[in-house]
């Protein structure tokens, strides 16, 4: 079974590791919830031969999440974004309409350039990113499928969101 995730991140009550001027350069740290939404699609075979029109459709999912970031000036970041794994559910679709064909725990990871609009204030940032996730998917446990196996994938990533800074240490990031 072939699987593509992407994955969206709201991240809010961000911790910042900035310094106290009014330069948003350096390292920052957040953590908050972290929304997982799928865009899957899947080739289901049996015997080696794929199943017409089956495909797979997968639960969202709401994690603990956490950024990893850096400011290189008040405008571009580069951030990593992950979270604890949660576990989803393979439902199958078209000729397996309903069929609970697994279930399996993930790992998505995201690295992504940001641009941040500086002229709303210093507090109030929209901000613009891209760049790629990467999903590894372990410890399936069978359904309706014998041997299940959700292959790692790779898929771009675009961002838009917003970050407010509450004060000089926490935040409201949504993305």
């Amino acid at each position: 079974m072939k699987k593509i995730l992407s994955a969206l991140a709201i991240l809010t009550m961000s911790s910042t590791a900035q310094a106290q001027d009014a330069s948003k350069e350096g390292w920052f740290v957040r953590t908050g919830p972290l929304g997982v939404l799928f865009d899957s699609k899947a080739d289901i075979s049996v015997g080696g031969g794929v199943i017409p029109g089956a495909s797979a459709d997968t639960k969202d999912n709401l994690t603990l999440g956490f950024d990893v970031g850096y400011r290189f000036d008040n405008n571009v970041s580069l951030m990593l974004t992950g979270g604890i794994p949660p576990k989803t559910t393979l439902t199958g679709t078209g000729p397996l309409g309903g069929v609970t064909l697994g279930k399996t725990y993930y790992a998505p990871a995201v690295l992504a350039a940001q641009y941040h609009f500086t002229n709303f204030g210093p507090r109030f940032q929209p901000y613009v990113g891209a760049g790629v996730n990467y999903t590894l998917f372990f410890g399936t446990s069978d359904g309706a499928v014998a041997d299940l196996k959700v292959n790692n994938a790779f898929a771009p990533v675009l961002q838009a969101g917003f970050e407010y800074d509450i004060d000089s240490k926490w935040g409201f990031t949504w993305t």
